[in-house]
């Protein structure tokens, strides 16, 4: 995953969370708060992540398990108990999940 395809998807995101009806105001405002400080988070966190082998990108975003969460989704060649630990001790007490993408990301 690009940046600049990052970026994009996390602009689309907030975008969808502002447009969230009324009534889940308070939802959407706590989404939008945990998106805030996650992506925060990813940044400060971008460089140490990539350095880990197999990393191929790192993003935030809603959880594919649970639609009411933020996560910071880590993209790896291939899932490892030891890369999950190495995830979980760069990511303390961060919500996480590790996406497995073979081959890794291809352009298009």
């Amino acid at each position: 995953m690009t940046r600049a395809t990052a970026i994009a998807a996390a602009a689309l995101l907030l975008s969808a969370l502002q447009a969230a009806p009324a009534r889940a105001g308070d939802e959407s405002a706590r989404m939008r708060a945990d998106f805030e400080r996650l992506s925060a988070t990813r940044q400060l966190h971008r460089d140490a992540l990539f350095a880990l082998p197999g990393v191929v990108g790192v993003g935030t975003e809603v959880s594919a398990s649970d639609r009411t969460r933020i996560v910071i989704t880590v993209y790896v060649t291939r899932v490892t108990p030891e890369l999950r630990t190495e995830v979980a001790a760069r990511l303390p007490a961060v919500p996480v999940e590790i996406i497995e993408v073979p081959g890794g990301f291809k352009p298009l």
